[in-house]
Parts: C-alpha cells; sequence; structure tokens
C-alpha cells in the first residue's frame, strides 16, 4: 500500500511548480527566420511550450498563437 500522506507530494510538486513559474536567462537564442541571435529572459513554462510549439508546427503558428494567452 503507498499510504495516505501527501505532504511530501504536495511540497515537491509545489516546488516543481515554482520552478516553472521562474524566470530563466537563455542564451544565444537563434531565430532563423529573421537571422537574429538574442538573449531570453522568460518563464521557463513559457519557454517548453515555445519550444514544444515550434518542434510540433512552425514559427508562423506560434506567431498565431502567442497573441492569445492560454
Amino acid at each position: 500500500m503507498i499510504g495516505t500522506k501527501i505532504d511530501h507530494l504536495s511540497r515537491i510538486v509545489q516546488e516543481f511548480s515554482d520552478w516553472l513559474e521562474a524566470y530563466a536567462f537563455v542564451e544565444e537564442v537563434w531565430f532563423g527566420n529573421i537571422s537574429q541571435k538574442v538573449d531570453l529572459r522568460i518563464k521557463r513554462i513559457d519557454f517548453i511550450r515555445m519550444s514544444g510549439d515550434i518542434g510540433k508546427h512552425n514559427f508562423l503558428w506560434l506567431c498565431r498563437t502567442s497573441q492569445y494567452p492560454p
């Protein structure tokens, strides 16, 4: 039986959530469509979401969806 105490799991999930919501500095991100290399200060969750969208779709789709909040 796994048990019924969830305090430890709740703390871990909250720490992960806080980490995702924190800002990260990402150096030298290449935007090939505009031939620019930039340094980004961005929330980790937003960067992960953008990376997944670009990998799955394309940059134009990202531009269209970035105009609307999730």
